[in-house]
């Protein structure tokens, strides 16, 4: 409602936790900026504070363009990675005359991009649905 309040009328020495919460948005670059500060005085050592910043950018049109395709162009790249992986995986000599090593390098090799895709593809529909 934009009135000042008094902190006296909402913080007193039974207070044992207090969260504030900011909020600023600059229009002219699309950024929103959330500040949490969190103080817990449960301490006897006195109080515990943790801040937190989050920033949040806008993408629309151009950028937004922009971030799609090279999310695009980063999954065909990690596609070839897999292909790769198992083309490897393929001409290998048989599993029990592998060394442990190999094997496990061979996992991470196969992982790690796949990790990476369903990341990326779990964000590609929030931004094209972002307009």
């Amino acid at each position: 409602n934009g009135e000042i309040t008094s902190t006296n009328d909402f913080i007193d020495s039974d207070a044992k936790n207090f969260l504030v919460l900011l909020v600023f948005f600059s229009p002219d670059l699309g950024i929103a900026t959330v500040m949490q500060v969190r103080a817990m005085f449960s301490s006897l050592h006195g109080a515990e504070i943790e801040i937190d910043v989050e920033h949040f950018a806008i993408l629309n049109k151009l950028p937004l363009q922009r971030y799609i395709i090279i999310q695009a162009f980063t999954m065909f790249i990690v596609l070839l990675f897999v292909m790769d992986t198992i083309f490897r995986a393929g001409n290998m000599t048989p599993f029990k005359q592998q060394k442990r090593s190999d094997l496990i390098f061979l996992v991470i090799d196969f992982a790690m991009p796949v990790l990476l895709i369903s990341f990326v593809a779990n964000r590609i529909p929030d931004r094209m649905n972002s307009e």
